[in-house]
């Protein structure tokens, strides 16, 4: 039964996939109703070791507020609207972000081509332009490559746990490969480390690991 139903929702996507994108416009209307609405119904209260003998003290999880900036290259102030969560949603935030790990799987469609790095801005400002096409360039190469899972391999290591157990370290059965097996083809958006050296993004089912069937 479910895997009927991936079956429909995906022909379903398909027919619809020629729909055109709802525009940057359309999408920060419907951020910011959602972020109305999370702000409107999430609310906290400290655990229970921490109450007193008065009522629990029950806040906003999240509370808008305004910011005043001023750069010292500047003479006049800018002011902006922020969200600030809660202390003890931070706190728990921070407490779980250790021992969480995002299942990033690769991506059905061809990733958007990189433009530029948010990340080193510095190095990357200081290096010109054309310098970087190069670069750039190779990344999208790599990641509109579009790989898809060998079945004939996939059957015999499915045969593997059923004759007795894992060989070689080869993962279990149910993982990675499994759900994008019937897949037409799927990408890896590539990333360039501190040496320069190329790396798919996700770091589920690549070929750079072992459980790449």
């Amino acid at each position: 039964m479910k895997k009927q139903k991936v079956q429909q929702v995906r022909a379903i996507v398909k027919e619809h996939h020629d729909l055109k994108s709802w525009g940057q416009d359309a999408q920060v209307k419907v951020g910011c109703c959602l972020i109305q609405l999370l702000m409107e119904s999430a609310y906290i209260q400290p655990p229970v070791e921490q109450l007193g003998d008065g009522p629990p003290d029950i806040r906003p999880a999240f509370i808008h507020s305004l910011k005043t900036l001023t750069k010292e290259t500047q003479t006049f102030s800018r002011r902006y609207g922020v969200i600030e969560c809660d202390p003890l949603v931070r706190k728990g935030l921070e407490r779980t972000a250790r021992h969480m790990v995002i299942p990033y799987m690769p991506m059905l469609g061809p990733p958007v081509n990189w433009t530029g790095a948010k990340q080193q801005r510095d190095a990357v400002k200081r290096t010109p332009k054309k310098q970087l096409e190069s670069v750039f360039e190779a990344l999208n190469t790599l990641g509109n490559t579009k790989w898809r899972v060998n079945k004939r391999v996939i059957g015999v290591i499915d045969r593997i746990p059923a004759s007795g157990g894992t060989l070689a370290d080869l993962v279990d059965r149910e993982d990675v490969a499994q759900k994008m097996k019937d897949e037409d083809g799927f990408f890896y958006p590539h990333n360039l480390d501190f040496r320069g050296r190329a790396y798919p993004m996700h770091p589920h089912l690549n070929h750079l690991v072992s459980h790449l069937y």
